[in-house]
């Protein structure tokens, strides 16, 4: 992987620390340390709102209603990859 410059970034959170498998894996990726670092940015600047079951929305600190729309399109992108891949 490192040959052809690509990257797996597993991600896992608390609710599922202590599995021997990540809750998602995503492989094949040519800038993994920038989404990795995006995806911390945004977990660091989000708070929780709602009940504490997770079906509350999440209020991003600081994130622009463009910043938002970009990151919609990219996950547009991968999943659109992915899905041709099968």
């Amino acid at each position: 992987m490192r040959w052809l410059g690509i990257s797996t970034l597993s991600i896992q959170t608390a609710g599922y620390s202590g599995q021997a498998v990540p809750e998602i894996r995503i492989e094949a990726i040519e800038h993994a340390e920038e989404l990795r670092e995006l995806i911390r940015s945004m977990v660091c600047g989000c708070t929780a709102v709602g009940d504490g079951t997770g079906t509350g929305a999440y209020n991003p600190q600081g994130a622009s209603a463009s910043t938002h729309q970009q990151m919609l399109e990219e996950l547009k992108k991968i999943r659109l990859l992915l899905e041709q891949k099968r």
